[in-house]
């Protein structure tokens, strides 16, 4: 998918990641993990970073989907001189029961300086507008702030959601299932 994913005149835009934007997004990741190194326990490297295993599998797997957030006020750019909001990775898999589709937001990030301007529900409105289906995604265990963004977001947007939260509370994610239409 190589178009643009349009919100509105005031808002963010999802972009696919281009091979010039891959040092940008390396640094923004490295950001995000830091943020979930707090629930997640994981340490940088020796190298002073963090690792994230599955960052070469959006570059060469066709059901994996990779945005930059893209915004007009941020002083972080993309390759093209757009500034850079956050990112969204995007993985595809059918369920081994149904067969069904199902799109997993693997991973969401908007930075600190853009929460809580509506950026992030913006996103994710597009997103499902523009892949309707079976969704889900997983919060870490603790991490209270993202659990709470996405019962809002996904009970506004769609109403109904399956919420499954891991029986010792503080292991594993808690498990966000939903399905969306055209029209978000």
């Amino acid at each position: 998918m190589n178009e643009a994913l349009t919100l509105n005149s005031q808002g963010p835009l999802l972009y696919p990641v281009t091979p010039g934007d891959w040092p940008l997004l390396e640094r923004l990741l490295q950001d995000y993990l830091q943020e979930l190194s707090v629930w997640t326990g994981d340490q940088p490297g020796r190298d002073g970073h963090f690792q994230y295993p599955y960052l070469d599998h959006y570059r060469r797997e066709p059901d994996r989907r990779l945005f930059l957030v893209k915004t007009g006020s941020n002083p972080t750019e993309s390759s093209d001189g757009t500034p850079v909001a956050g990112f969204v990775m995007i993985r595809d898999e059918r369920d081994p029961q149904t067969g069904v589709l199902v799109h997993e937001i693997a991973e969401f990030y908007i930075r600190p300086g853009y929460r809580r301007a509506g950026f992030g529900r913006d996103c994710v409105r597009e997103l499902l507008n523009r892949l309707p289906g079976q969704w889900q995604l997983g919060v870490l265990a603790g991490n209270n702030v993202a659990r709470q963004f996405w019962q809002q977001v996904i009970a506004d947007l769609c109403g109904a959601f399956e919420e499954r939260t891991p029986a010792v509370p503080s292991a594993g994610q808690t498990l966000f299932r939903f399905e969306t239409a055209v029209g978000v």
